[in-house]
C-alpha cells in the first residue's frame, strides 16, 4: 500500500517534532508548517492524505485556517484532525464541522494518533516499526483556560541562579493567564517584582572600555506615527519582512531594537537628538541592563505601537520602560521590558546629564 502523507500545522516546534517522530515510526511521510498561511499553501501544493491542525494556532487561529482549507476544492474533503486543549463542543461552536473533521484533545500519544489515523486512512501508514518506542506528545496537562498563545500562557519562570544554583525543573508549573497588569518576576534578589519599578543602580557604574562605542545604526523600521500621551511616548511602526524569522514571526532580539527606536524618538520629541548628545555634547548613554518579556508573536506587516516612558532619572543614569502592543489585534500587549543606561563623558567616565537635558527629561518622568 502506498505510503500516506500527513501535514502538521502547529506553531509549537517541540510538539511538532515529537508528533513527526511518532508518525514516522508508523511509516507515514510527514511535513510541517509553523504558520497558518504557510500551512494552507503546503496543503494545496502537497495535497496530504490528512491534516493535523492546532486549534489555538496564532495568525488567524486554527478556525480561520480550517475555513480556508474547507473552502478550497483541493482540500474540501481532506480529513482534518484538530489538536486542542478545548472540548469538542467548544471547537464546534466556531467551525463548520464536516464528516471529515476529527478531534484530539491534548496531550496526545502515538497510540491515540495511530487509532485515529487507522480509522481515517485505513491503516495506510503501515505496521509499527520494531525500533519504535512509546512517545507522549504535548504537555502533561491541558493548557489553562485563559491561555491563548500555545506555550506562553503565563508569566516567565524565575531565572536560574548564578553558579552553585540548582537547575531548572524538567516540568514547569502550570502558568497563570497573562493580563496587562501581570508584573514581571524579579530579575535579581531584592528587585521589586513590578517591572515598572526598576530599582536605582548600585553606586558607581560598571567599568567600560576606554574606547567609545560607535553610534547605533538606524533601525530598519521607520516610524509611521509618533507623539506623547501624557508622559508616555507612542510610536507606531509596521513590521518589515526582514524582522521575521523562519517561523514567520518577529525574531525576539528585534523587540530590543523596537525599544531603542521608541527611546530614540522619545528623546527626539524633547528637542534632543541622540547623535547630537554624542557628537556635540560628548555625552553617551550605553545600556548597562535590559529586561524583556514576550507575551505573544507578531508577524510581517503587523502594525505595532511602541510605548516608552522614563521611569528613573538619577544623577548619572536613566531607565526607560517599554511596552509593545499589536494594533492589528485590538491593542494586544505582545512584549514589555526596560533598559537602564549609564551617563558617561567623552573619556567614558561617569558624568552628570547637562542641566538643560535633565530638565527636559524630568518634565516627562513617570515613576511607578
Amino acid at each position: 500500500m502506498a505510503e500516506k502523507s500527513i501535514l502538521i500545522i502547529d506553531d509549537d516546534q517541540t510538539l511538532v517534532a515529537a508528533i513527526k517522530e511518532g508518525l514516522e515510526t508508523l511509516g507515514f511521510r510527514v511535513a510541517a508548517a509553523f504558520d497558518g498561511l504557510q500551512g494552507v499553501l503546503q496543503a494545496h501544493q502537497g495535497r496530504p492524505d490528512a491534516v493535523m491542525l492546532d486549534f489555538n494556532m496564532p495568525a488567524g487561529g486554527g478556525a480561520g485556517v480550517y475555513e480556508r482549507l474547507r473552502s478550497s476544492s483541493v482540500t474540501a474533503q481532506t480529513p482534518i484532525i484538530f489538536l486542542t486543549g478545548a472540548t469538542v463542543d467548544e471547537v464546534k461552536k466556531v467551525i463548520r464541522s464536516t464528516p471529515n473533521t476529527y478531534f484530539l484533545k491534548k496531550p496526545i500519544s502515538v497510540s491515540q494518533l495511530r487509532k485515529v489515523l487507522d480509522k481515517i486512512l485505513g491503516g495506510g501508514g503501515g505496521p509499527l516499526s520494531s525500533k519504535s518506542r512509546p512517545v507522549t506528545l504535548g504537555l502533561p496537562a491541558a493548557p489553562p483556560a485563559g491561555a491563548d498563545f500555545a506555550g506562553l500562557g503565563g508569566g516567565l519562570p524565575p531565572l536560574p541562579k548564578q553558579p552553585g544554583a540548582t537547575p531548572l525543573p524538567g516540568v514547569l508549573p502550570t502558568p497563570k493567564p497573562i493580563t496587562n497588569s501581570t508584573p514581571l518576576p524579579a530579575l535579581i534578589p531584592g528587585q521589586p517584582s513590578a517591572f515598572v519599578s526598576a530599582p536605582p543602580p548600585a553606586a558607581g557604574p560598571a567599568p567600560f572600555s576606554p574606547q567609545p562605542l560607535p553610534a547605533p545604526s538606524p533601525p530598519s523600521a521607520a516610524p509611521a506615527a509618533a507623539g506623547f500621551e501624557g508622559s508616555v511616548h507612542r510610536l507606531e511602526l509596521r513590521v518589515p519582512y526582514a524582522d521575521t524569522d523562519r517561523l514567520g514571526i518577529v525574531y525576539y532580539a528585534n523587540f530590543l531594537r523596537y525599544f531603542e527606536l521608541g527611546r530614540t524618538e522619545f528623546i527626539r520629541m524633547l528637542g534632543v537628538r541622540y547623535r547630537d548628545l554624542e557628537l556635540e555634547r560628548r555625552i553617551f548613554l550605553p545600556a548597562v541592563e535590559c529586561r524583556a518579556q514576550y507575551l505573544a508573536p507578531c508577524r510581517y506587516d503587523d502594525l505595532l505601537r511602541v510605548r516608552t516612558w522614563l521611569s528613573w532619572l538619577g544623577p548619572a543614569s536613566v531607565c526607560f520602560q517599554n511596552e509593545v502592543l499589536n494594533a492589528d489585534e485590538g491593542g494586544r500587549l505582545v512584549a514589555r521590558g526596560f533598559t537602564r543606561h549609564a551617563v558617561l563623558d567623552g573619556n567614558w567616565k561617569p558624568a552628570r546629564l547637562p542641566p538643560d537635558i535633565k530638565k527636559r527629561l524630568a518634565a516627562y518622568l513617570k515613576p511607578d
